[in-house]
């Protein structure tokens, strides 16, 4: 992930323990939503591409998936609709129910797991990308 991000400097890397690259994730736990599942396949699939998943990181990459999933199950079942209204003596009163702060909490989770990895925009401007050797647009043609 140094690399990607040119933030690697020798002085750091020499005593960085270096973690065992993942080519095989475990499937997806059953009780798991849908949305929970293809998150992790899709993430897993993308960070073993991009030789980014390590048996080290592997957890944090799941937390991501159980994070954004949460957060997604939420959005779908209550449709946006997360206010609560109670008839009181005195009116109406309106409260945002318990459920909208666990659905903001897991995104928020989600969203700085996704940064480690450059799946965010911010995080992926980060990543230095290799130079194209071939710089003439009508080649691949």
């Amino acid at each position: 992930m140094k690399e990607l991000r040119a933030t690697n400097q020798p002085c750091r890397v020499k005593n960085e323990p270096q973690g065992e690259f993942v080519s095989k994730v475990p499937p997806p736990r059953r009780e798991w939503s849908i949305n929970t599942k293809r998150i992790y396949k899709s993430v897993m699939e993308y960070l073993m591409v991009n030789n980014l998943l390590t048996i080290v990181n592997m957890p944090l990459a799941t937390s991501f998936a159980l994070n954004y999933g949460r957060y997604l199950d939420f959005e779908r079942d209550y449709q946006n609709n997360f206010i609560d209204e109670r008839e009181t003596k005195s009116g109406t009163s309106r409260s945002v129910k318990p459920e909208w702060r666990i659905m903001q909490e897991s995104f928020d989770k989600a969203l700085k797991v996704a940064g480690e990895f450059g799946l965010t925009p911010s995080a992926a401007a980060k990543i230095a990308r290799p130079e194209e050797k071939n710089k003439d647009p009508f080649a691949a043609l």
